[in-house]
């Protein structure tokens, strides 16, 4: 719990065997997250043995691969069914270190934005952290392509590390619930603006345009929501 709200952690696990239960353990330190949850999606190492039975877990398993985009929509729709009042995705690679979380949950627990992402770009951790060279070179180009399309200036779109509120979840709850073959919802957040992009996979932009307000009475920060094709580009059956 974390402001009275309860905070759930969802893992997208594919052949993470090696980092989830470092990521895991150190997640759990953080003291205010009330459950994680783990969604193997048909790895074929020992990722889903390694995270059953954890304390303050739950294991969800694939009977086949739904790539990272399908694996997503099953964690925050099982995060939803959890009575999640924040859900935090962290990539169980460890990429990321979990002692972001109680700032992450923070900013969304005080009603100022609905949804937190994190870079690894920022700082310059991402290959200390152990992304690979080429992921770093791909997701760079196409950061930069999404930013030109949109006329954003945001650091990086394909972050494992997202935090949503559920008022926010539950807007998207035709996708996140049904599992409905559409686009995963992104996010951002800068300063100032919070970016958040939805759209149909196969790239048709700007489908859907919303708008929120964030309940900032000293900055009055008007949460845009566009539209951006998916980040994977996946094709569910």
């Amino acid at each position: 719990m974390y402001q009275n709200k309860k905070i759930v952690v969802v893992m997208p696990a594919y052949n993470a065997e090696k980092t989830l239960l470092k990521t895991y353990e150190e997640v759990m330190a953080q003291g205010i997250v009330d459950t994680v949850i783990f969604v193997d999606d048909a790895s074929f190492d020992g990722t889903a043995k390694i995270a059953s039975g954890l304390p303050q877990s739950k294991l969800f398993v694939h009977e086949k691969n739904l790539g990272y985009g399908g694996n997503q929509k099953t964690c925050y729709r099982l995060a939803l069914e959890e009575g999640a009042d924040i859900v935090i995705m962290v990539h169980p690679d460890y990429q990321y270190t979990p002692k972001l979380i109680p700032a992450m949950a923070s900013l969304i627990s005080s009603g100022l934005y609905h949804c937190v992402l994190g870079s690894r770009i920022l700082g310059g951790y991402a290959l200390k952290g152990g992304m690979p060279i080429w992921k770093y070179i791909a997701n760079r180009f196409l950061t930069l392509a999404e930013n030109i399309l949109i006329g954003a200036k945001l650091s990086e779109y394909h972050t494992g590390y997202r935090a949503f509120s559920r008022e926010l979840l539950l807007r998207l709850e035709p996708y996140v619930r049904a599992q409905l073959q559409q686009g995963v919802a992104l996010k951002h957040i800068s300063k100032a603006l919070l970016g958040l992009f939805h759209a149909q996979p196969g790239g048709r932009l700007f489908r859907q345009i919303l708008s929120l307000e964030a309940p900032s009475p000293q900055a009055g920060w008007q949460v845009v929501v566009k539209a951006l094709a998916q980040t994977e580009y996946e094709s569910l059956p």
